[in-house]
């Protein structure tokens, strides 16, 4: 996995896997993917321009977005690129057709993007073969825009996994991105609420789960510059990962 902070490049370990470029470009291969769970702190290392910034991210944080892309994704990367903010998308794959522009801009901005399937349904509810199309062709979607950097991660829809899921992302060079914090953006709920959930939950390593598809997100939209700022005051260091 890699992740993106606000000035150079470093990496993540989670669960014994490596990847990072460090000082000079040095590269750390990873080892056999298995799961980004925020319910471990997320370890960074080799943070070379970070520390030469003295900016070391004693507070990380990365903030996901799930569903897209929509139309509802340019006006998120206007308050991200605002502001800064590096961030992850993981995309529906039959989402993209049409929308190739905005993925695009995704990658261009630094940002990273992530598989979140073909259709967006149960992986634990599908058969083998369902399960291997859903996992490979939105893999290779969203690997259209990230050439030699391809993705690293998929998060299962719902958060639902298991065994064999976990095997064929394995099977695919993939690790399960999961998160820890969830303000039920989905919900729409007011600007407000979101971004005091978000704030009031946060924690140093701390995966944030919004939506910038899937219906409605104007509130979430409305949400982001206070969530940034409020967390920038106390000290966070926004990533991205996968």
């Amino acid at each position: 996995m890699a992740w993106r902070g606000g000035v150079g490049r470093g990496g993540v370990a989670c669960d014994g896997r490596l990847w990072a470029t460090g000082k000079g470009g040095r590269s750390v291969p990873e080892a056999r993917p298995g799961r980004v769970d925020g319910s471990r702190p997320l370890r960074f290392f080799n943070v070379w321009p970070l520390w030469w910034a003295n900016q070391n991210p004693q507070f990380p944080i990365s903030l996901t977005f799930d569903d897209g892309p929509s139309d509802w994704t340019p006006q998120v990367l206007d308050v991200l690129q605002g502001r800064g903010v590096p961030a992850t998308f993981f995309q529906v794959g039959v989402n993209i057709p049409g929308r190739e522009w905005i993925d695009q801009r995704i990658v261009d901005s630094g940002d990273r993007i992530g598989a979140h399937t073909w259709t967006h349904p149960d992986l634990t509810r599908v058969g083998f073969s369902q399960l291997v199309f859903e996992v490979e062709h939105s893999r290779d979607a969203v690997n259209r825009f990230l050439g030699a950097d391809p993705a690293r991660c998929l998060r299962p829809p719902y958060g639902n996994s298991n065994g064999l899921v976990l095997n064929v992302l394995a099977a695919n060079s993939l690790a399960e991105a999961r998160w820890d914090v969830d303000p039920t953006d989905w919900q729409t709920p007011p600007p407000q609420v979101i971004a005091d959930r978000v704030v009031g939950a946060a924690h140093p390593g701390a995966v944030v789960l919004l939506h910038d598809g899937g219906g409605y997100r104007g509130n979430t939209v409305a949400a982001l510059p206070q969530i940034i700022d409020r967390l920038r005051a106390r000290g966070y260091t926004f990533v991205s990962i996968c």
